[in-house]
C-alpha cells in the first residue's frame, strides 16, 4: 500500500517575498494549501471527490516555524497527513531547498463539514490508503488562541471582496496573512520566526473584518472581528536578536 507521503517541486516568485527577503505569510499559507489540495485529490478526498458528497474541508488551525532563512527560487514541498484525533485531521508540511535542507516546518488542522456546516463523522472520511508516514514535527498540540483585545490596540478594516473568496465560498485562508502583514512598516523590524493562527469563524463576501494588533508577552497578536464575533486569532513570535 502506497505511503501517505507526497512531494512536489515548487517555484517561488519575487512576489512571494517581503521587502526583507523573508517569505510572506500569505505565500507560505498558499503553498501549503495548494500542496494539501493536490495530495487530497491523489488519496481520494479532494474537492472534486468530496463536493459531490456535499463534504468540504475547512482549516481550523495553522502553525509554522522557520528552521533556516534563505531566499531561494526552487524548493521541494513535502506533505503527509497524520491519523485523525476525534473530528480533527492533521497535515504536516516541510519546505526544503534543493540541497535537502529544511527551511520551514508547518502543521495544519482540519475538519470536514457539510454544506450547512455540520461536522462529518470520521468514519465517513476515507483515504484510499492507511499507510501513514510517521514523522512528527510538533510534540505538543496547538492550543486554541484566545486573547482579550486591549483598548490601545491598533485596528484596520477590510471588506471581503470577490478576489478574497475561494471555491468553498468563504475567504481563502492565505488572505488572512495579508491582513496581518498590512500592519507592518517597511522601515520596521518585521522578521518573524514562528506563526500560529486559529480560525474561529469563516468570513464571506461582504463581511467587514476589523483586525486588531497588540503585544502580549512580547508576542505580536492579531485578532479579527466580524461584528461582535471573532473571526481569527494569530500570534507571531519574532526572531531573537
Amino acid at each position: 500500500m502506497e505511503l501517505l507521503l507526497y512531494e512536489k517541486p515548487y517555484t517561488l516568485r519575487t512576489s512571494d517575498y517581503n521587502v526583507d527577503d523573508t517569505l510572506r505569510l500569505s505565500s507560505i499559507m498558499d503553498v501549503c494549501q495548494h500542496i494539501a489540495g493536490l495530495h487530497a485529490t491523489k488519496i481520494g478526498v479532494g474537492f472534486a471527490d468530496y463536493s459531490i458528497k456535499g463534504y468540504f474541508w475547512v482549516i481550523t488551525k495553522l502553525r509554522f516555524r522557520f528552521l533556516k532563512k534563505r531566499k531561494v527560487d526552487d524548493v521541494n514541498v513535502l506533505t503527509w497527513p497524520s491519523p485523525n484525533r476525534r473530528i480533527e485531521y492533521y497535515r504536516n508540511y516541510v519546505i526544503k531547498d534543493l540541497d535537502g535542507d529544511s527551511l520551514i516546518e508547518c502543521e495544519t488542522t482540519w475538519i470536514v463539514v457539510t454544506k450547512d456546516r455540520k461536522i462529518v463523522r470520521p468514519d465517513n472520511v476515507v483515504f484510499n490508503s492507511t499507510n501513514y508516514y510517521s514523522a512528527k514535527l510538533y510534540n505538543e498540540p496547538m492550543e486554541k488562541l484566545n486573547y482579550d483585545i486591549p483598548p490601545h490596540a491598533n485596528v484596520k478594516e477590510h471588506k471581503v471582496e470577490y478576489n478574497d473568496i475561494d471555491y468553498n465560498g468563504h475567504m481563502n485562508n492565505a488572505k488572512y496573512g495579508d491582513l496581518i502583514s498590512s500592519f507592518w512598516d517597511i522601515s520596521g523590524d518585521n522578521k518573524y520566526q514562528e506563526f500560529e493562527i486559529y480560525f474561529h469563524h469563516e468570513a464571506v463576501l461582504g463581511d467587514t473584518i476589523k483586525t486588531y494588533h497588540f503585544l502580549s508577552d512580547n508576542d505580536e497578536i492579531y485578532v479579527g472581528m466580524i461584528g461582535d464575533e471573532k473571526c481569527f486569532t494569530a500570534k507571531i513570535i519574532k526572531e531573537e536578536k
